[in-house]
């Protein structure tokens, strides 16, 4: 096993971070939505986190099984534009409430929206941030040469 991770490189690293960045990305959302403030939870963005981690899976999957080929590449494009498509989702279900909490008299003093607030900024960041990784492990070789 000790040696199996020593002879990874750097994309397959960056492959894992940005699975575990998602899920905690997709963790953060669900405890969001599902929040006493929101209470809106949707499924979209489920549906979207949960496609890409698969391509992801898969993709390392078949590059440690069959080596790195030509007809893999489209596995470097799709998880980052869902995981792209997963942050533009969550920012257009919170952009009206952000605009209350931080422009409005409507929402001032109240902790529990100001908290929900930060706790859906903090998964929009986490879903960007996985999108970066996806797309620079894009860039990386799969495996040592």
């Amino acid at each position: 096993m000790k040696e199996f991770f020593k002879n990874q490189s750097t994309g397959f690293y960056l492959s894992i971070a940005s699975i575990i960045i998602a899920l905690i990305a997709l963790l953060i959302y669900t405890l969001n939505g599902k929040s006493t403030y929101y209470n809106d939870y949707n499924s979209t963005i489920l549906n979207y986190t949960l496609i890409a981690v698969g391509v992801e899976i898969v993709f390392l999957v078949l590059v440690l099984t069959i080596g790195e080929k030509r007809w893999l590449d489209i596995f470097y494009v799709v998880p980052p534009i869902l995981f792209g498509i997963a942050a533009v989702t969550f920012i257009s279900f919170r952009v009206q409430s952000a605009g209350i909490i931080l422009g409005s008299e409507l929402e001032k003093g109240n902790v529990a929206a100001s908290n929900a607030l930060m706790q859906a900024f903090i998964g929009i960041g986490l879903y960007f941030l996985a999108m970066i990784t996806s797309f620079v492990k894009s860039f990386k070789a799969q495996l040592k040469q």
